[in-house]
């Protein structure tokens, strides 16, 4: 597995301090208030039951002594957060990744790094979020139960202004629709504007926002979005849509972040990509099984809020227009035209659901502690460039993606592994690059507002521009990031085993040679399909890749010497700049050009088919 070059951050580094004090105790405060709020309220309930004989034990008291277990052990913990306790092993609760959180405890323990200002900063963070759920796992009456439930409704509520503009928005786009499938720059102009809508949707963390600024970046008007361009201090929008210009028929995949409005612009986007465009078929989103880091989506929320947007009473009402009341006293008014757009749009998602172009990566069902070995990896403490290893069936499913977007915040750091990468690294380069998979195994687009300290792909001047203007960017929301990384290597690509070399792009009778190579001395002879280049000077074998000849792949690792690939050490090339004559392609450190002479054929391989290469 992928090891970084880095530490990673610690709870004593800058946002992560300010996180283990003052965060993480609001946190476990919000849920000590709410399972005492819960508590009073079952009391009251079963103080109102008039027909309750005497000798009747209420329904609630089992519950409700229960609940006061949940708050002592809440308020435990608390104290041992704030006085830098060890970490207790997670209890056995019969859900998912004890083992594995245990596992690492121990490791840490040994390292003397198990301590809540001492372990790592995500591990501990992940950590709480499943001990949190261990401890109403193990009850008979609060297993379902989601203590930030109620906070994620609440705020879900307030967004009903932006939620109808929106649906108003989709609407609209219906009297477009077919002007938009003849203009493939329109639809790259709101392909844009849906990404920029999904940048700035997140309501729940924006806590340094006044709320005109929250209202400002909810707007969807095109003014807004240029305003914002001075805040993506990196963009890729224009590499993501000519790969998606690529796609036909694709599935895209959803790595969902926050519930309530920013589910909702996830919903909007993947409409878009469905109803409006002609690459996209079908939408997967992947929820978490566990409460988690606060406001992520569950199976639950995701059937609450298609439940909450068709209700007539969940929003305030949408503002008034400017159409003079009717005089009619009717009872029964007719609902608002934005009112009429969501309906509309809702009822078309509820379709797509029961056709399966829209899905879940778990049934829509499943409760929370859930097992799924699509979506269990999402709550570990692995850093996800370790998702092969750990994930298999998740890693083989996200490879069959026309793109995979993840909607980050934890997720950007489980990306980078939250190390402490100078911040001039590539985004490729700090989720593991060639020599872990994750780069470039899938097409993955990262949507990310920074709210934590790792930051990596922006130039060391910009940065240090605005570290010089006292300004927190890389914890404030302000700034975002849009990365994309393309697939290095595309579906249907099975290569056997060895060290990845390098990655070559067969496009126009043009080779590109992407990634790091090693200093290995062999010749490929047996490519006789790519005519003059079948003496490419590389290492290892290549099989057949299913893509089309105009924008294939071969992938190219190393194996050991045979007869067939006799060592040839005056063409060793060491330099940043790699050469090519007579259709030799000569080993280099960077990337390279070679001209080949003839056309891409079949390839032949005498090699086992399996998976990506490690």
């Amino acid at each position: 597995m992928f090891e970084a070059p880095y530490l990673p951050y610690d709870p004593l580094d800058k946002s992560g301090y300010e996180t283990v004090v003052k965060r993480w105790p609001v946190i476990l405060t919000g849920i000590i208030d709410t399972v005492y709020r819960t508590n009073h309220d079952s009391s009251i309930e079963d103080l109102n039951v008039v027909d309750a004989s005497d000798d009747q034990i209420p329904k609630n008291e089992a519950r409700i002594t229960e609940g006061k277990v949940l708050i002592e052990n809440f308020s435990r913990l608390k104290y041992q957060m704030g006085r830098d306790r060890p970490l207790e092993p997670v209890p056995e609760d019969g859900e998912p990744m004890v083992d594995i959180y245990n596992a690492e405890l121990a490791r840490l323990e040994k390292d003397g790094k198990n301590t809540w200002f001492t372990a790592p900063w995500l591990f501990a963070e992940c950590y709480l979020y499943r001990f949190i759920r261990a401890y109403f796992a193990q009850t008979k009456h609060w297993r379902a139960f989601d203590p930030f439930y109620a906070q994620k409704e609440a705020t879900f509520q307030a967004s009903g202004t932006a939620i109808h503009q929106l649906a108003t928005t989709m609407h609209e786009l219906e009297e477009e629709k077919s002007a938009l499938e003849s203009d493939p720059d329109k639809l790259q102009v709101l392909f844009k504007e849906m990404i920029q809508m999904c940048l700035w949707c997140d309501l729940s963390l924006l806590t340094h926002m006044t709320h005109e600024d929250i209202q400002h970046l909810q707007s969807v008007g095109k003014e807004a979005q240029q305003a914002r361009q001075e805040f993506i201090l990196k963009d890729d929008q224009n590499a993501v849509w000519e790969h998606v210009k690529t796609l036909k028929d694709a599935r895209v995949d959803f790595v969902l972040d926050n519930a309530g409005f920013e589910l909702y612009t996830d919903l909007v986007f993947a409409d878009f990509l469905v109803t409006y465009t002609p690459y996209v078929s079908h939408v997967t989103f992947h929820p978490k099984l566990i409460p988690w880091f606060v406001s992520d989506v569950t199976p639950p929320d995701f059937a609450a809020t298609l439940t909450a947007l068709l209700s007539p009473t969940f929003f305030p009402p949408p503002p008034a227009s400017s159409t003079p009341p009717s005089t009619d006293a009717s009872p029964s008014p007719s609902p608002s035209p934005s009112s009429a757009h969501l309906h509309a749009l809702v009822a078309r998602w509820t379709a797509y659901f029961a056709s399966g172009v829209f899905a879940l990566s778990v049934p829509r069902d499943a409760p929370l502690g859930a097992r799924s070995a699509l979506a269990e990896f999402w709550t570990s403490p692995w850093p996800y460039w370790d998702m092969r290893a750990h994930a298999p069936a998740l890693w083989g499913e996200l490879r069959g993606s026309g793109l995979v977007v993840f909607k980050v915040r934890a997720r950007y750091r489980k990306l980078t592994g939250d190390v402490q990468w100078p911040v001039s690294t590539p985004f490729s380069t700090a989720t593991g690059e060639s020599v872990c998979p994750l780069a470039g195994a899938f097409p993955l687009l990262s949507l990310r507002t920074n709210k934590a300290d790792v930051a990596v792909g922006i130039p060391e001047a910009i940065a240090a521009a605005l570290d010089a203007r006292g300004e927190k960017w890389r914890t404030s929301g302000r700034c975002v990031f849009l990365f994309y990384v393309r697939v290095l290597v595309g579906p249907g690509l099975w290569l056997a085993d060895g060290p990845l070399v390098a990655c070559v792009q067969v496009r126009a009778g043009v080779l590109l040679a992407c990634g790091r190579t090693a200093s290995v001395n062999l010749w490929i002879s047996w490519m006789p399909e790519l005519g003059r280049a079948s003496k490419c000077f590389w290492s290892g074998r290549v099989e057949r890749n299913a893509l089309a000849a105009q924008d294939t792949y071969i992938c190219v690792y190393r194996q050991a010497l045979s007869e067939r690939a006799p060592v040839q050490p005056h063409l060793r090339h060491r330099g940043r700049v790699g050469s090519a004559a007579s259709g030799y392609l000569r080993e280099c450190a960077g990337p390279v050009w070679a001209k080949v002479c003839g056309t891409y054929g079949k390839l032949q391989a005498d090699t086992p088919r399996r998976s990506i290469a490690e």
